[in-house]
């Protein structure tokens, strides 16, 4: 086989950190030899086989950066050992050794995977330029091979810590949802219990009182006996008419006490059967706050607020559970009532831009204090103990509407009102850009 040498110059010392690893195929002795020593002059790793199937396992136990590799060997070809490792992922490049008339062979083996090939008789600064490339190219993959273990790593410690954290967000959730509602429901119940006993105790002196007054009358012919009895009766009757008085006090605040335990009940269980993605379909958002600014009108605390609203030109189509919209939708309206005065006004609009539909909500009232507003999503708070609020309605409302893949925002600066922002993502059909002028504005009193 003919070689051309070149000058010492060509062989010039590897400037990439560490020594990279050359291994040479070819079933010629000498020529193995030969390259064998060209290649750790230049400054690289050195194993060798002389054929293909100690190629092979050379390549798995070696780990070579450039695989040197003849066509024409005996026992096992160049392209034989090209068709085993195919499918295999490969991070070394392989570089043919070929006759400079085997046309056919080399194009054969770049379709097999060859990423080079240097033809017979070989021009020796050239053979080591190319090695050097092919030892520079598979540097740079596996540096991205590294990169991409490490950026895999870290991602799957950022989505574990992500899902520790949505984990104990969860728990903290659902100990802050348990705590609330055992609080709210030990309140009444404490009332409902001190009621029965009160209950008890003047069902104990009606019964005494109703049971003297029997005897009384069956003993009318004792004249003497029942003169006493009645005299009885008449010292006690001051008591029976405090308890008869008191009675109905007594059972209204048992009532309030029920009543309050099951709408805690009631927007626990809206909560747990709130419909998700998989029940949904393409609704008209302007029909659905349509029906919920219905409902809320007949409240009786609505009364004398002035509504202004203004809904999208277009029909705004969001893939929904209606049912589970109207019922947000109602929270945060009944919120936005009962913080307005007398003669105050709502706002309430929709429009859709880009891929989202969004619902306005603003108040003319007090507004939220800064250090209120972070909490008013949290279960049972409320800042109007007064008007028996449960502190559930913008609870229910934000778990409802995220169900639905979409937020609810909220602005608010003390003396200016609140707005309630509510994001919805459109069918995807919908036209993106939707005339926003107004289909119809109503102002007048709720």
């Amino acid at each position: 086989m003919d070689i051309n040498t070149k000058p010492a110059e060509a062989r010039g010392p590897e400037t990439m950190q560490g020594k990279p690893c050359v291994l040479i195929v070819d079933d010629s002795n000498s020529l193995r030899t030969y390259l064998e020593n060209l290649f750790r002059e230049t400054g690289f790793e050195v194993v060798s086989a002389p054929d293909g199937r100690e190629a092979l396992e050379r390549i798995e136990k070696n780990n070579p950066d450039v695989v040197l590799l003849d066509i024409e060997m005996p026992v096992m070809t160049g392209l034989e050992v090209l068709d085993a490792l195919s499918g295999k992922r490969r991070l070394y490049s392989i570089i043919l050794l070929t006759s400079i008339s085997d046309t056919k062979n080399r194009i054969k083996g770049l379709d097999k995977g060859a990423d080079d090939y240097i033809t017979k008789p070989f021009d020796e600064g050239e053979l080591i330029a190319r090695v050097r490339a092919a030892a520079r190219t598979v540097k740079i993959k596996k540096q991205l091979e590294l990169d991409s273990r490490e950026s895999r790593t870290t991602l799957q410690d950022l989505f574990d810590s992500y899902n520790t954290q949505v984990e104990k967000e969860k728990v903290h959730s659902v100990a802050k949802l348990a705590s609330g509602i055992a609080h709210e429901i030990n309140n009444p119940l404490s009332f409902i219990k001190s009621n029965i006993g009160v209950v008890r105790k003047y069902s104990g002196i009606l019964n005494e009182y109703i049971g003297n007054f029997i005897d009384a009358d069956n003993n009318s012919s004792d004249a003497v006996a029942s003169a006493a009895q009645k005299k009885l009766l008449s010292l006690r009757r001051p008591k029976i008419d405090y308890i008869l008085n008191d009675m109905p006090e007594v059972i209204a605040e048992l009532t309030q006490g029920v009543d309050r335990i099951s709408s805690i009940i009631r927007y626990l269980l809206i909560m747990d059967n709130a419909g998700f993605q998989s029940q949904c379909r393409a609704e008209d958002l302007n029909t659905i706050i349509t029906i919920a600014l219905d409902n809320i009108s007949k409240s009786p605390v609505c009364q004398d607020r002035t509504l202004d609203v203004r809904l999208s030109g277009n029909p705004i189509r969001v893939p929904t559970n209606a049912d589970q919209l109207i019922t947000a939708l109602e929270q945060v309206l009944g919120n936005a009532v009962d913080f307005t005065s007398h003669d105050g006004k709502i706002q309430v609009s929709t429009c859709a831009r880009d891929d989202w539909a969004y619902i306005e909500i603003h108040d003319s009232g007090e507004g939220i204090p800064a250090d209120c507003i972070g909490n008013v999503f949290d279960p049972f708070y409320t800042t109007r103990r007064e008007m028996n609020n449960l502190g559930l309605g913008l609870t229910i409302a934000r778990h409802l509407i995220h169900g639905l893949g979409g937020t609810i925002d909220i602005v608010s600066h003390k003396g200016e009102g609140t707005s309630v922002t509510v994001n919805l993502p459109l069918e995807r059909s919908q036209n993106k850009d939707p005339n926003t002028h107004s289909l119809y504005r109503t102002s007048g009193e709720l």
